[in-house]
């Protein structure tokens, strides 16, 4: 599995599950695998996530 298969699996999963403590699991490894990524695909599932999160402010 590459890099951005893993990142958007991740964040289908965020999208679809509405459990908030698996939402938080799922956004702490997004942020621990972006800030030890290298190359666009970090910065890339960075952005995304900031617009996640900004979109459930209420996590």
């Amino acid at each position: 599995m590459d890099e951005f298969q893993l990142v958007t699996e991740c964040l289908t999963e965020l999208k679809d599950n509405n459990d908030k403590e698996r939402k938080q699991e799922l956004l702490m490894y997004l942020a621990i695998y972006c800030s030890n990524s290298k190359g666009c695909t970090g910065i890339v599932a960075m952005i995304i996530m900031l617009i996640i999160i900004r979109k459930w402010k209420p996590l």
